[in-house]
């Protein structure tokens, strides 16, 4: 499977053990699975990764593997 982009403000979910998200303008949310610099926290990012079939138990969003994040 190939990757893709996403971009959004990246905010910390205190739901569950806790989750990154990325909420783009429209108020879609992409849930980040993979590593994640916090130093990033509030600023709007472009995370390269894919779609991910895997759920936590944050639900934050749709599930997204982290290939490579910086920002936007």
């Amino acid at each position: 499977m190939s990757s893709t982009s996403i971009e959004g403000r990246l905010i910390r979910v205190d739901l569950g053990t806790g989750a990154w998200v990325v909420e783009q303008a429209d108020g879609q949310r992409f849930e980040l699975h993979g590593s994640v610099p916090g130093a990033l926290e509030g600023k709007r990012v472009r995370v390269r990764g894919r779609p991910s079939a895997l759920h936590s138990a944050a639900m934050a969003g749709a599930p997204f593997d982290v290939q490579s994040i910086e920002p936007a």
